[in-house]
């Protein structure tokens, strides 16, 4: 519609004469169609610029529609709440069918324009005249007060309390209360207000922020400091990241806020991605708050859940001069950490790694005992590490060296001679090494339990627990040295008693033969020594289960190695020193013991 371009000038102006002239003999229909790049109409222009008798003459002479929108979804009454033009706001409710609760593309009535733009007469005039609904939402769940509040208009805030003052606490979608929206734009006198009407400094929007964060991402130290000193606010508060205000404060250029929060107490500490303050000051580029911070005991050693350092979100974000100083500082803290160290390895600020910042990065995770890796705070951190390094270096122990050197040779050595019993062990015993064996066997117990005793001690960094003394032996409670003394050379002569005695027998087992019937799980004993002369001869018939006879023997010798199967037959293999048996009928070697019971039973008989 560029033949109307001028019918814009003259609604601006207020030329009536002159727009007549031009559209006079333009239908209602076309002149609906002429608007500017935004889709305004001629009716959007007077409005305005308060253009009553314009807008009076384009909706009753020429009959123009008065809710006609633009891009936005505005329509005139929209764009008079905005510019505070009251005659044409009137006109347009009183002559027109046009209502205060008219909404644009964003969900808002002119009552929502008129207090983000701070239009006192127009909001006075939809409020009390128009009895425009102050609790009406926007599509985000604004109210007209969070608008009022953000923009910092206090005397439409305090119209607005006094109409709706339910309102002072109102969220919208996102949670943003405003109190909240006051304190993010830095309008200390709203503050006051709302907060005199009840309004909660604690209520958190969807991500955990409460109106102390907003005030340090983009507030000055007044506000800060009247919500910490006036209204008792935590300095320490965390959001559902874990972040603090101290952290926000440091992606903003505030260094004197930064100072401040930490005069006041702020802790430095990581948020859940691992990120410190300093972090976040160095992602943003702030040099200042760097140095703040630095100074406050950030390190720039510290590396996130990424295992990127402050230097390496600099390098990222575009920030090379910052990145190269905060390189600077972490080698002066490995300097000054091991002052006895060569370090010749640490990347210089010039290197190829300031001109790559997708280099990999790679982080040493030393994980404390009994602590999860999911629990960061728990970690043991590169001070922990450079401060052991360096007791360590300064202070060495002669103690512990010794006790290096001698431990290995010394398990080497036992471990030897075990060794050498457990060889000795497999030859043939004879008598003159009865004595010997039992000794050695108990050397050898002794030895093991050495061993383990070290291994213990090794692997779990020191000396190792000793059982109760009821676990040991209970019949030794409460006993006088002289009496244990006693009982402990009993044992030893009851253990080389036993142990002679099977030895012993082990040498007379192939000069006996003992006939082994079975039947139904029961094995019958029979003395074939003399067995020319069966007749004149008793037979000792001894029934024992299957089970214990195997037992019994098993004592006596070794432990039954493997079942073989020849010929069809099933033959069990007691030991290296027995004959083996197959069937029904097996020649094996008389124990003394039974030597010794048969011949008793025999003089009983005789």
């Amino acid at each position: 519609m560029s033949d109307y371009s001028s019918a814009f000038t003259h609604c601006e102006t207020g030329n009536l004469y002159s727009l007549k002239s031009l559209i006079d003999h333009v239908d209602a229909q076309r002149l609906g169609e002429i608007k500017d790049k935004h889709r305004a109409s001629l009716l959007h222009y007077a409005a305005r610029h308060g253009q009553t008798d314009i807008l009076q003459y384009l909706i009753e002479h020429k009959k123009m529609d008065a809710n006609l929108k633009s891009e936005n979804g505005a329509t005139a009454a929209h764009d008079a709440s905005v510019c505070d033009r009251l005659e044409a706001l009137e006109y347009l409710f009183h002559q027109t069918e046009l209502k205060s609760n008219v909404r644009d593309e964003r969900g808002d009535s002119p009552l929502h324009l008129a207090a983000w733009y701070g239009s006192y007469p127009s909001l006075k005039f939809m409020l009390e005249d128009q009895r425009a609904d102050a609790h009406i939402r926007s599509y985000d769940g604004s109210f007209p007060l969070h608008y009022a509040s953000s923009h910092g208009h206090s005397e439409c805030v305090k119209l607005l309390l006094k109409v709706a003052p339910d309102t002072v606490n109102g969220q919208t979608i996102a949670g943003l209360t405003p109190l909240y929206l006051a304190c993010h734009m830095n309008h200390l006198e709203v503050i006051k207000i709302l907060i005199s009407r009840g309004a909660n400094i604690r209520l958190k929007d969807e991500d955990g922020l409460n109106c102390l964060h907003a005030a340090c991402r983009n507030a000055t130290t007044e506000v800060v400091g009247w919500l910490l000193e006036k209204q008792n606010a935590n300095v320490n508060d965390c959001d559902y990241s874990n972040y603090t205000p101290l952290h926000y404060a440091a992606s903003s250029q505030h260094e004197s806020l930064i100072t401040y929060l930490l005069n006041r107490g702020a802790r430095i500490q990581a948020a859940s991605n691992g990120n410190t303050p300093l972090h976040v000051a160095a992602e943003y580029g702030r040099n200042g708050s760097c140095a703040l911070l630095i100074e406050a005991g950030c390190s720039p050693l510290d590396q996130n859940v990424q295992h990127l350092k402050p230097s390496d979100l600099a390098q990222q974000n575009g920030f090379t001069d910052l990145s190269n100083e905060l390189k600077l500082r972490e080698r002066s803290l490995i300097h000054k950490a091991l002052p006895g160290s060569n370090i010749t390895s640490v990347t210089s600020v010039n290197d190829s790694v300031t001109q790559h910042p997708k280099t990999s990065v790679v982080r040493l995770v030393v994980r404390k005992k009994n602590v999860k890796r999911a629990d960061v705070s728990l970690q043991v951190s590169e001070n922990e590490i450079v401060n052991e390094i360096r007791q360590q270096s300064s202070t060495p122990s002669v103690e512990n060296d010794t006790n290096r050197r001698r431990t290995r040779p010394f398990a080497q050595e036992l471990q030897a001679k075990v060794l050498e019993h457990e060889a000795n062990s497999r030859r043939e015993p004879n008598n003159s090494d009865i004595n010997q064996n039992f000794n050695s066997s108990h050397d050898s117990s002794q030895l093991l339990h050495s061993l383990n005793s070290i291994n213990q001690r090794n692997q779990a960094g020191k000396t190792r627990a000793k059982l109760p003394h009821d676990v040991y032996g209970p019949w030794m409670k409460n006993l006088d040295p002289d009496t244990f003394k006693e009982q402990l050379n009993t044992v030893h002569a009851g253990l080389r008693k036993v142990r002679r005695n099977s030895l012993v027998q082990q040498e007379k087992y192939n000069s006996d033969d003992v006939h082994v019937s079975s039947a139904e799980n029961e094995y019958t004993l029979v003395d074939t020594s003399n067995s020319e002369n069966n007749d004149n001869t008793p037979v000792i018939e001894e029934s024992i289960r299957g089970k214990e006879f195997l037992n019994n023997q098993n004592k006596l010798t070794s432990k039954t190695e493997s079942f073989q199967s020849k010929s069809g037959q099933n033959t069990i293999n007691s030991g290296p020193k027995h004959n083996q048996f197959t069937g029904d009928k097996t020649n094996i070697t008389m124990p003394q013991w039974q030597k010794e019971l048969i011949e008793r039973k025999k003089g009983i008989k005789a």
